[in-house]
């Protein structure tokens, strides 16, 4: 299934360093083969001034970005899928990924499933209300990593 989406997307000039702040680069992904070749660097969906990333510098964002990142049990029964997460959003537009450390091992935990889930909303201008936003996500879907 080629499904066709218009994100746009920070992209970093290095990979897993979280000590970074600077992403320089902006680009729009349409399709996965776009998302995925973009997201192998840090990236981030926000439009930040400067290309900064700092609450001070927020500009604007049109997506909610969070993880699952499944630390809530360590049985692999009790682990959400991707299709868990769609069913629970039916109506509701977005995109999901596995993370670079998907089925790796993390912070002492055995390997499992991780993703990240883009929702699209209406353009966000101000980082309270994205905080407000999230919170009610993670409210909603508890599996949503409370440090995203």
């Amino acid at each position: 299934m080629n499904v066709q989406f218009s994100l746009p997307i920070w992209v970093a000039r290095c990979q897993g360093n979280r000590t970074n702040c600077l992403y320089p680069d902006a680009y729009t992904a349409t399709d996965a083969e776009a998302l995925k070749r973009l997201v192998a660097n840090d990236h981030t969906f926000i439009c930040l001034k400067n290309s900064y990333r700092s609450e001070e510098n927020f500009s604007y964002t049109e997506t909610l970005v969070t993880d699952c990142d499944n630390t809530h049990s360590d049985n692999p029964d009790d682990w959400i899928t991707k299709e868990d997460i769609m069913n629970e959003f039916l109506d509701v537009a977005m995109l999901i990924y596995t993370s670079r450390n998907h089925m790796k091992p993390k912070d002492g935990k055995s390997p499992r499933p991780k993703y990240h889930v883009v929702f699209f909303v209406e353009r966000i201008s101000s980082p309270e209300d994205y905080k407000r936003l999230m919170q009610k996500a993670q409210g909603f879907f508890p599996y949503f990593d409370a440090k995203a």
